[in-house]
This record gives C-alpha cells, structure tokens and sequence, in this order.
C-alpha cells in the first residue's frame, strides 16, 4: 500500500511540475537586400544601420550587399537585371541607390535614418512571415532561366546552320550528279 501511495505521488508530482520548456526554431533569418553604388554615401549609411542593427536584431536577417554601379556608374548587367526584375515585381521605379528589399512586401529607394523603424519592422515581419517569399532569389532563378534559354538558343542556332549547310551542299551534289547523268 505504502508503494501504491508513493508511485501515485511521484505521478501527481509530475503533473504539478510540468515544465513549460520554451520552444527551439530553427527558422532561417531573412534575406536584406541591399542594392549600391561604389561610393554612394547614402548606401553607406544604410548598411552602417543595418550592421549596428545586427546585434539587437541579428537573430532575424542577414545583409546581403549588390553593387550595381561603380564608382563611375557603370552598371553590372546581371544585377540590374535583378533589381529591375524586382522593382518591376514591387511596381516601383528605381531612381537611384540604395534599393532596399526585404523578401516579397517591402521596399525602399534611397535612404534616410527616418526609415529605420520601418526597416526594422519589415525584417520581423519577413522573419514572422510563413509564407516569406524572397524576390531576389526568385529573379536570380529567372535570370538564370533566361540565360539558360540564350544558351539553349545558340546551341539551336548551331544546328540550324548545319543543317542549312547540309541541304545546300547536298543541292548542289545532287544537281551536279544529275547533270553528269545527262552528259552521258
């Protein structure tokens, strides 16, 4: 009986102290695109907030930097094709750097520290998000599907030339055979 009442316990006890553990994500950070020009002041001052942000914020985003122009404003193709993709995805016109992108609902062209509550509530919401898109992976892929198609195009291009040749050079074997046959 003495068993009875103690295994009872020890099983009530268990109840009674149920621990609440808090609960491990491992939810990956969000993507904070940042698009720049080599020497632009203004881009400087958003990824020195976005760095400083990190160590309150760290937890939910990481900075992702594109040069799109150097310090001459040339422009790199492949990621100006990106930013417009996602500028045109977002209905916005991109006047200038720094373009700043966080997954598929927020934007902004330019910068001023006026932005940083907004930034900083668009990353937590990314980061809340379940279902968070990222743009820019999404116009890296197209971008890669559309080179892919250029490749595939050339490649096509190659084969259609053969095969033109081909039929010319046979034409003119067969012409010639032909005319042979009625010399005789």
């Amino acid at each position: 009986m003495k068993k009875f009442l103690i295994g009872i316990i020890c099983i009530l006890s268990l109840f009674a102290f149920n621990v609440n553990a808090e609960e491990v994500t491992t939810k990956e950070k969000v993507n904070v695109y940042v698009f720049t020009k080599d020497g632009c002041p203004y881009c400087e001052k958003a990824k020195t907030f976005l760095e400083s942000s990190k160590e309150k914020y760290g937890k939910y985003y990481e900075i992702v930097e594109y040069q799109v122009y150097d310090s001459s404003w040339n422009a790199d193709e492949k990621l100006m094709n990106i930013m417009n993709y996602v500028a045109d995805k977002r209905g916005d016109k991109v006047e200038g750097v720094p373009y700043i992108v966080i997954g598929d609902n927020f934007s902004l062209n330019g910068y001023t520290s006026e932005y940083n509550d907004s930034i900083i509530s668009a990353i937590k919401e990314a980061y809340n998000d379940d279902d968070y898109k990222d743009l820019v992976v999404e116009a890296q892929n197209e971008n890669h599907e559309a080179e892919d198609t250029k490749e595939n195009e050339k490649s096509y291009d190659g084969l259609i030339t053969a095969g033109i040749l081909i039929l010319v050079v046979g034409g003119i074997v067969a012409f010639i055979c032909l005319a042979r046959k009625k010399n005789k």
